[in-house]
């Protein structure tokens, strides 16, 4: 009985193994040429600073978002792991703005012109208006957090972090402002 209850045992552990690696590890070949031309001729930077570009792409549209000249201003980064992943958001964020209300538009038409404004201050000005307005200033100095730059990294990365770093937070004061508003 036991013979046969750790052979069951083996045999769904081995089951669930396979299932698990054919599930998981995915065929790595690109789906398509101009696939691979992106995974390979890019700036490759850290896995998080290319998570937290998919990420200000999903929340607000940073890539999706920019028009033909800012695109062609941007270099091309190697995406790594997240390629396929970044492809895709960036099609369904695209799609879904078309799909958008003439009501929704205009809240984001209204929400990216704040943050428009904001991108002309950097980071800490962002923050210290934020904070004015507020009412914080009043509360006493903070810390400042140093940016998260990898040593060595190429320009291309650490101005790519600065940028989605002031982006982001542009946004979340906007949509705190916004939200303040209503």
């Amino acid at each position: 009985m036991r013979t046969l209850l750790r052979l069951t045992l083996v045999t769904l552990i081995a089951i669930t193994s396979v299932t698990a690696g054919l599930l998981f590890n995915r065929d790595a070949a690109p789906r398509t040429a101009e696939a691979q031309d992106d995974a390979s001729m890019g700036i490759a930077c850290d896995s998080t600073l290319i998570l937290l570009l998919l990420l200000a792409e999903h929340e607000y549209d940073y890539i999706s978002g920019m028009d033909e000249m800012m695109m062609s201003e941007m270099p091309a980064f190697d995406y790594g792991q997240y390629t396929y992943l970044i492809q895709d958001t960036v099609a369904m964020m695209t799609a879904m703005m078309d799909e958008m209300s003439d009501e929704e538009m205009a809240a984001a038409e209204a929400t990216n012109m704040m943050v428009e404004e904001m991108m002309g201050m950097d980071t800490a000005g962002i923050l210290a208006g934020y904070d004015a307005a507020m009412g914080y200033e009043a509360m006493g100095e903070m810390t400042t957090l140093a940016p998260g730059n990898v040593a060595g990294e190429p320009a291309e990365c650490t101005s790519l972090r600065a940028s989605l770093e002031q982006f982001i937070v542009a946004h979340l004061v906007a949509d705190a402002e916004m939200m303040m508003e209503q």
